[in-house]
This record gives C-alpha cells, structure tokens and sequence, in this order.
C-alpha cells in the first residue's frame, strides 16, 4: 500500500516538472515577477 503511495506521489512530481518545463510555465513566467515564480519552485 504505502509503494503505490509512493509512486503516486513520485508521478505527481515527475508530472509538475514536465508542467514547469512546458509551454504553460513559458506563459505563466512571462505574465509573473521573478519573485513570484521563485514562490512556486
């Protein structure tokens, strides 16, 4: 049980990375400060 939860969560991160290196970080970086995208990292 506590294996699946794992890999769940480890998918979770894989998945924000991929969002972060994609084309909708691109967008929301150029609409955000510095300051605020360091908030997020």
């Amino acid at each position: 049980m506590l294996q699946k939860e794992l890999e769940l969560l480890l998918q979770r991160q894989e998945g924000k990375l991929k969002v972060q290196e994609g084309k909708y970080f691109l967008k929301k970086e150029q609409e955000m400060p510095d300051m605020e995208i360091e908030k997020l990292i």
